[in-house]
């Protein structure tokens, strides 16, 4: 799938660097350990990306398990077609074996964002996407589990495509040139920069809890709101595992 700019080998190389080495590595720092299953999902517009993702989780020393997902193009618009074709127990079927298996079997997953057409759904019936995600519930929740126990890094970082950059309103050169800035992907060590903003915001977090704050008030042109934070309440603060930050974060189309 051909886009009408894709940023230099140099760059790619850089950006997939910083998501496999700061992405998969929680917010005290704690990297990933050497020889861990790093699962990386990459959708057909960002293939690029894929190529050198492989490559950085080679040469840090983790092995590779990629997934590889059909982007909707022109005739061949797969995620639509699946809810076309597809009857209600088709929708409401999940691999549950198959989905433990990858789980248990992966210490870290990155996720990459490159909508071909934001619009791959627009029309299918609403309720019959919801269903399917719906029925996706118990796999997702399952990952959560392992999340939550610390046993699975993860991230999100986002592949600029020219239907995303349609979306925003802008060519797709300057489109990612706003990816570049707010990944610091200019700087001689992106790493090394967003661990020193790392230390700053959980700093930042831990100086928010001891302030014991009891309410927020958010006034502006149109809003003057306050809001209670609760008792027993922790400010936290994201790390590596968490999005990458970006200006515009398309809605998944939801993949079957």
């Amino acid at each position: 799938m051909k886009q009408s700019y894709t940023p230099p080998a140099t760059l790619l190389e850089k950006y997939a660097d910083l998501i496999v080495r700061f992405g998969m590595q929680n917010k005290d720092g704690k990297k990933i350990k050497k020889g861990s299953v790093i699962q990386f999902t990459v959708p057909e517009a960002a293939k690029p990306l894929y190529f050198y993702l492989q490559r950085a989780i080679l040469k840090n020393g983790h092995h590779p398990m990629g997934i590889f997902i059909p982007s909707p193009d022109g005739q061949y618009n797969v995620q639509a077609d699946f809810y076309t074709h597809a009857a209600k127990k088709q929708v409401d079927f999940i691999a549950k074996k198959f989905i433990k298996g990858q789980v248990d079997q992966i210490d870290g997953s990155i996720q990459i964002l490159a909508e071909a057409n934001p619009h791959a759904l627009k029309s299918i019936d609403s309720k019959k996407i919801m269903q399917r995600a719906q029925s996706q519930k118990p796999g997702l929740s399952y990952r959560r589990r392992k999340i939550e126990s610390g046993k699975l890094d993860w991230t999100i970082a986002l592949y600029g495509t020219d239907a995303m950059a349609k979306e925003a309103g802008m060519t797709l050169k300057a489109y990612w040139q706003q990816i570049i800035k707010a990944c610091y992907l200019n700087d001689k060590d992106p790493v090394a920069t967003w661990n020193t903003i790392n230390k700053t915001v959980q700093t930042t977090a831990k100086k928010l809890t001891k302030l014991r704050i009891q309410s927020v008030h958010v006034v502006g042109s149109d809003v003057d709101l306050t809001l209670g934070i609760g008792s027993n309440r922790k400010w936290l603060a994201g790390g590596g595992c968490k999005y990458l930050p970006t200006r515009y974060l398309p809605p998944q189309t939801g993949q079957t």
